[in-house]
């Protein structure tokens, strides 16, 4: 009976020492360069929050817009990270990506996903358009490696942090906007308000 429930006990400890998250409630960019990453979270392993590298985060719900295509030759204008449907069906019908006439249309979070495929990793984004938009309510838009879309500028972050540079250049156009009379004095000063913990972080 000892024998029996040892092997048991072992059993279950290298069963649940050996499970991949399927589910987490916040991913950071930084823990694509833990070296136990791969062993620790599942293919397709679903994302509550992400993390960007520049420290915004993303969440199932909030609204993206398409930015510029980052390929601007060979495939007429396509963004290269984006795509028509689910991963699964391009197998049948092949990968349908999204044209760049799409530009500044606006997309919704519907689930991001840390995908693993012959030794890349990613976060990958389930859209659906949003309504009144160039794409049709049928069509879900893919992206593909979320990070790469962000970093050239094919997705753009309706939520995104300023940066202190940014701060700093929109006060100073505030100022301008207030020394030639078109914005009043407590317009400039709600904007300096707004602006100064940024600027001085």
């Amino acid at each position: 009976m000892k024998k029996i429930s040892l092997f048991f006990l072992l059993t279950l400890c290298v069963f649940s020492f050996g499970q991949k998250l399927k589910e987490v409630e916040t991913f950071n960019y930084n823990e694509f360069s833990d070296s136990n990453f791969r062993n620790k979270y599942s293919n397709n392993c679903i994302v509550g929050t992400y993390i960007t590298e520049d420290g915004n985060s993303i969440k199932k719900g909030d609204t993206l817009k398409l930015g510029i295509p980052s390929n601007k030759q060979g495939t007429g204008g396509d963004f290269s990270f984006l795509i028509f449907g689910t991963l699964n069906g391009t197998l049948l019908r092949g990968i349908d990506y999204v044209n760049g006439t799409l530009t500044g249309n606006y997309i919704t979070i519907e689930e991001i996903q840390i995908f693993r495929s012959m030794g890349t990793y990613g976060i990958k984004l389930q859209t659906q358009p949003v309504q009144g938009q160039k794409i049709p309510l049928t069509k879900y838009i893919t992206v593909l490696n979320f990070d790469q879309a962000y970093n050239t500028g094919e997705i753009l972050l309706t939520n995104a942090k300023i940066t202190k540079e940014q701060a700093i250049k929109l006060l100073k156009e505030k100022k301008d906007l207030l020394d030639l009379g078109i914005i009043t004095q407590e317009e400039f000063d709600r904007a300096k308000e707004e602006l100064t913990p940024t600027i001085i972080q």
